[in-house]
């Protein structure tokens, strides 16, 4: 929009400030809401200009306008300071509840709510080592979060987190009432990995037994050696079928060339072959001659496996259980914050005329 529309917000704008209103929202409202009554206008058939000019002249004059916010602003001011002077008169209705819930809140949350134990143990990942005159590079491990992300697609299995539930007996209050999936994941949740050092990694378990926690992390760190181990295990024996299959493939295939240019011999009177039926079967017989040098150096890696040169994981400390709850300090802030509301209620819903004194902390 232009014209009549810009000219009338810069008198608005000069009339706000004459008043010491420099307020930019106030002037994007006024401009919002005249822009509507335009559009509003043209879609009941008025023209541009026709439209802008009853948009203006209903929305009034600025000086007028400019009046009116000052008025509306004075007004909420007002109340403002209206409502801060009751709450300061009746401090004592918004203190006292507020306190006496914070400190009700404290307490259930130290003598009333159940207490949680977090037993952790300490998960060394060491890295694949190289035995002495072995000239192969050293493999070298993922990033710290593909490390934990890698632990915890080995702890959190559905089959071992039920099998720990079951074996251990966990959760059997609540077994009855829910299906064991519903276990299942609440045992994930109380289950954490995290980094503490290089190649170091923090296990832990939430339980309100220290001594269950502590049996379930030594079970989960068992469950993670184990499971480490078989996956270590695949690989290599995966990478071992796979090179045998190559290779008897392009044993096959050799020797079958082999026969082909035998028979082109003879048929060509004991002349040798073109170079050109010679390249197939010099490409079949260098590529069978790399894959035995893989496999070589795959028996290589198995045999550094057996001798623990290979990545492995294996526990640095015992499972201990430390108090990790309730969490009093949140409890304590959102007791606080019940007992705020309800003195705010107290002091703004009594009745102005009250003949009784406000409560102090002693009669309380």
């Amino acid at each position: 929009m232009g014209g009549p529309l810009d000219d009338y917000m810069t008198q608005l704008d000069r009339e706000l400030r004459r008043r010491g209103m420099d307020d930019p929202r106030m002037l994007a409202e006024a401009r919002e809401h005249l822009v509507d009554a335009i559009d509003a206008g043209r879609q009941r058939g008025l023209s541009a200009a026709d439209a802008e000019r009853e948009a203006l002249d209903r929305f009034g004059a600025p000086r007028i306008v400019a009046g009116h916010m000052l008025e509306a602003r004075s007004r909420t001011a007002g109340r403002f300071k209206t409502a801060l002077g009751i709450a300061w008169q009746r401090k004592w209705w918004i203190a006292v509840p507020t306190v006496c819930a914070a400190i009700v809140a404290a307490v259930l949350s130290q003598f009333v709510m159940p207490p949680a134990y977090r037993a952790q143990t300490l998960i060394l990942v060491e890295p694949q080592r190289v035995v002495p005159g072995d000239d192969r590079r050293v493999i070298v491990l993922p990033d710290r979060d593909a490390q934990i992300r890698r632990i915890n697609s080995l702890v959190l299995s559905r089959s071992r987190l039920e099998a720990v539930i079951q074996d251990l007996d966990l959760y059997r209050e609540e077994r009855t009432r829910e299906p064991l999936i519903e276990m299942v994941d609440r045992m994930a949740r109380d289950i954490r990995v995290t980094a503490a050092q290089d190649n170091i990694f923090r296990l832990s378990f939430v339980s309100n037994d220290p001594r269950t926690a502590v049996r379930v992390t030594e079970r989960l760190a068992r469950y993670l050696i184990e499971e480490h181990a078989s996956e270590r295990a695949a690989i290599i024996g995966m990478t071992s079928r796979f090179l045998d299959a190559e290779i008897e493939d392009v044993r096959r295939r050799l020797t079958e060339q082999e026969a082909v240019l035998q028979e082109r011999r003879r048929q060509n009177g004991g002349q040798p072959s073109s170079e050109a039926d010679l390249l197939y079967y010099e490409m079949l017989r260098k590529r069978y001659t790399a894959l035995l040098v893989k496999r070589e150096d795959s028996k290589v890696a198995e045999q550094l496996e057996l001798r623990y040169s290979g990545e492995r994981v294996r526990i640095l400390d015992s499972a201990r259980a430390t108090p990790e709850g309730p969490n009093w300090p949140p409890l304590t802030l959102l007791g606080a914050l019940g007992g705020l509301v309800v003195g705010l209620a107290l002091a703004f819903l009594r009745p102005s005329g009250a003949a009784s004194p406000p409560p102090t902390l002693a009669e309380a």
